[in-house]
């Protein structure tokens, strides 16, 4: 009987069969898994081929835009520094467009963050001490600072004042260059027949400019009311007489009615003025318009002091020592021009010229 034989060896031929199907297949599994796998590879390296690409192509055109732009803005920077260094007028923070900071650009490489990093770093300790500075001043720390700070304010107050000073003293110095005046005036001396005569000596002086032909004994003999010493108000008449050397002299009033009784005498249609009480800037104008001042000062611009007294009336008359009359006829850029009965023509200092006039009660008389 020989079927369970066959039928046994069957069995094991087709287990043997089985099996190389089985290896078969799995080789053919293993075959297409690796083909699957080099399509995905391929793909993939495709991929990433084409991804490099177009990321090179896309850095090539950063890289040229961030370059154009960096040329038109250093051209722009270079452009603002120099209008503000002009409007400054001087280079002091900013230098090169390298010291530029601007938030704005695009730092691309490793030298740019490095330089931002450091700009940053630079702005943040100015800051810093700025700071600090700040808080010394406030605490009492930085007195030492605060005392610089105010002598600097100082000494720039004191330039700024010299140089105000220089100018003004410039235009004073140009004014007093332009300042001067002179009228044609010649001057009558009262030595020696009038020693004490100087007020009627002035008279003859102005009258004479006026182009009256009168001297002066004429004037001190006819047409000045005189008086005793020690008995006469020097504001009605002569106290003693100009010939005298031991007379004393007449204020304002008594020359007045001099003046106008000998114009009278004249027939002229001039008037007197006692323009007592003017300032000297008011006599200043009289000469500018012509007319020569009969003022009272004192012989040789000496300080006055009270050489005697006396009552009239009941009134106590003060007389003041070296009173004298003088006529002013110019001025320069520092002195008065005088037409003085001692002296001829003669210039005065201004300020001491002013003073005496306040000293003799600023008496003054003009003709016109």
């Amino acid at each position: 009987m020989s079927w369970p034989k066959n039928k046994g060896i069957n069995r094991h031929d087709k287990q043997k069969r089985g099996t190389a199907v089985c290896s078969a297949g799995k080789e053919v599994s293993m075959e297409k898994k690796r083909n699957r796998q080099k399509r995905i590879s391929k793909k993939i390296s495709k991929k990433r081929n084409i991804a490099a690409a177009f990321i090179l192509a896309g850095m090539i055109a950063v890289i040229v835009m961030v370059a154009v732009a960096a040329r038109t803005k250093n051209g722009h920077i270079t452009g603002f520094i120099q209008r503000a260094d002009y409007m400054k007028g001087e280079i002091e923070a900013v230098s090169s467009v390298d010291a530029v900071y601007d938030e704005d650009t695009v730092w691309q490489t490793e030298e740019q963050m490095l330089l931002k990093e450091s700009m940053i770093e630079q702005t943040e300790i100015y800051e810093k001490e700025n700071n600090e500075n700040a808080e010394e001043e406030k605490t009492g720390a930085g007195t030492v600072k605060v005392a610089e700070k105010e002598e600097s304010f100082e000494r720039e107050e004191s330039f700024e004042k010299e140089k105000s000073d220089e100018k003004e003293a410039f235009k004073a110095a140009a004014a007093r260059s332009k300042s001067y005046k002179k009228l044609d005036v010649k001057c009558v001396l009262q030595n020696p027949e009038l020693p004490t005569g100087c007020e009627i000596t002035a008279l003859t002086i102005v009258l004479n400019y006026l182009g009256y032909d009168v001297d002066k004994l004429t004037l001190a003999d006819n047409f000045l009311d005189k008086g005793r010493v020690g008995e006469t108000s020097p504001y009605k008449a002569f106290v003693g007489n100009p010939r005298d050397e031991d007379a004393c002299g007449a204020f304002a009033p008594v020359i007045v009615n001099s003046a106008k009784r000998y114009l009278y005498s004249e027939n002229s249609d001039m008037n007197v003025y006692n323009v007592t009480g003017a300032d000297y800037s008011e006599l200043v104008d009289y000469v500018d318009n012509g007319h020569p001042v009969l003022v009272w000062e004192t012989m040789w611009m000496a300080k006055p002091h009270i050489a005697a007294e006396w009552n009239v009336d009941g009134e106590t008359i003060v007389w003041k020592s070296h009173e004298h009359a003088m006529v002013l006829i110019g001025y320069t850029a520092d002195t008065y021009i005088m037409a003085d009965p001692l002296r001829g023509i003669y210039e005065y200092d201004k300020e001491v010229v002013e003073q005496r006039y306040k000293d003799m009660g600023r008496q003054a008389i003009v003709i016109y």
